[in-house]
């Protein structure tokens, strides 16, 4: 399968988009570790989820809404 230029841009789009999205959701699950209940209660959210039939991306944001939740 062979990609055209404007193909390539949307997918480096939605790469950079993930990638600035893992890096947010690392940053604050360093901070997050530091307080136990609230780090032990988002490995518990974690663990009940489906994520077989999500893409990357919306895993990603869902775990950036818990980080921010909790």
């Amino acid at each position: 399968m062979q990609l055209n230029a404007s193909q390539i841009k949307v997918l480096q789009g939605q790469d950079d988009v993930i990638s600035s999205m893992k890096e947010a959701a690392s940053k604050e699950l360093l901070n997050v570790s530091h307080h136990h209940h609230v780090y032990r209660n988002l490995l518990k959210d974690l663990s009940v989820q489906d994520w077989s039939d999500q893409n990357a991306s919306s895993i990603a944001s869902e775990i950036c809404g818990f980080i921010n939740v909790h």
